[in-house]
């Protein structure tokens, strides 16, 4: 949060510098605020395009570093657009308005407030797992409400979600993971795979004990991947140990995913009372999900569903490609697959049992 802050601070003062460059050009006729801001910007654009195509196309040089250009290219293009006036004519409007830009993330961090965590009274706990698409629904317009109102009506204790974007530009900015645990009021953990701020995450009502987050191969992907666990105190002495992740997702990337399903395997270990959920991007039938089977996993929906159990597309679903996994030891019943637009995926609710 301290950070976050700071980063503000600092992006209010590149303004700050821009406006005040703007409004001596207006006393001036000096055409120099102009072009730096036009050139600036412009660069900045061109930038960040480069560092989200970077995730489908190989750049040969790390999209890291990008960001940092583009924060360079901004302030020498407002440090350029500053022209010095004279003392008598100082304009103090730049700073009002880069002052009261800073009032609305001051009363954010003021009045900030965690979600509390329940004491719960054991098994059973209702699971979700749910892709939300960024927050974008089948439309493509950005609704986190609509994908609130989807987990409410679901009552889940606890939820994996995929494709969380907490501020890509690409994305409308927003942070989509803060966002729905204020509004469901439930704590989460974080998981970011291609970068600090795209990835998986879990929302529990319930304690978490301990969790992590682990990479999955192969490390030299355009958009990688991982998997996120936690150690849940579900109350009356009973625990849950839950893994939630987001395969590969392109469709011929079989021998990707067959070398990510091993690696769960593994980490699974047959531990007991444990859910794997997920976007696993593969159809029942795949080799990366026989290996599930082989290692002693059982899928939620070939156990107790009903129908097809297609996820994806939302709109018009045609393949199984979402998941909930779990352990012989536990007992699952009540599977759910809420029928809605709210994201290109459709969620899977399971009431799990012991």
């Amino acid at each position: 949060m301290v950070l976050y802050f700071i980063g503000i601070v600092d992006a209010f003062s590149l303004v700050a510098a821009i406006v005040q460059g703007a409004s001596q050009t207006q006393r001036t006729g000096s055409s120099r605020a102009t072009i730096a801001n036009g050139i600036g910007w412009t660069i900045f654009v061109i930038v960040m395009f480069i560092y989200y195509i970077s995730y489908d196309i190989r750049l040969g040089i790390p999209n890291e570093i990008l960001p940092l250009v583009s924060a360079i290219v901004v302030a020498l293009a407002a440090i350029f657009s500053r022209a010095p006036a004279p003392l008598a004519a100082r304009d103090w409007t730049p700073a009002t308005i880069a002052l009261a830009c800073l009032i609305a993330p001051l009363a954010l961090v003021i009045g900030w407030r965690e979600p509390g965590i329940s004491a719960g009274k054991g098994f059973p706990v209702r699971v979700m797992t749910y892709n939300i698409h960024n927050g974008f629904n089948t439309d493509g317009r950005l609704d986190l409400e609509a994908i609130a109102r989807v987990i409410e009506e679901q009552k889940p204790d606890v939820i994996g979600l995929q494709e969380i974007a907490r501020g890509w530009a690409i994305d409308s900015s927003v942070d989509t993971l803060t966002w729905l645990s204020q509004r469901l009021q439930m704590p989460y953990i974080f998981g970011p795979t291609a970068d600090p701020v795209w990835g998986n995450a879990i929302l529990s009502k319930y304690p978490i004990k301990e969790w992590s987050n682990e990479k999955l191969p192969p490390h030299d992907l355009l958009l990688k991947r991982g998997f996120l666990w936690a150690r849940l105190d579900v109350g009356g002495g009973d625990e849950l140990f839950l893994i939630a992740s987001h395969y590969y997702h392109v469709d011929d990337g079989t021998a990707i995913r067959q070398q990510q399903s091993p690696v769960i395997a593994q980490f699974w270990n047959k531990r007991a009372r444990t859910i794997f959920l997920g976007d696993l991007n593969a159809e029942p039938n795949s080799k990366e999900m026989a290996m599930l089977r082989d290692a002693g996993l059982k899928d939620a929906f070939a156990e107790i569903g009903a129908g097809d159990g297609f996820t994806w597309p939302a709109d018009k679903p045609r393949q199984r490609l979402d998941y909930i996994w779990f352990s012989p030891d536990l007992k699952l019943s009540g599977l759910t697959i809420p029928r809605t637009t709210a994201s290109d995926h459709l969620g899977i609710v399971v009431v799990v049992g012991k």
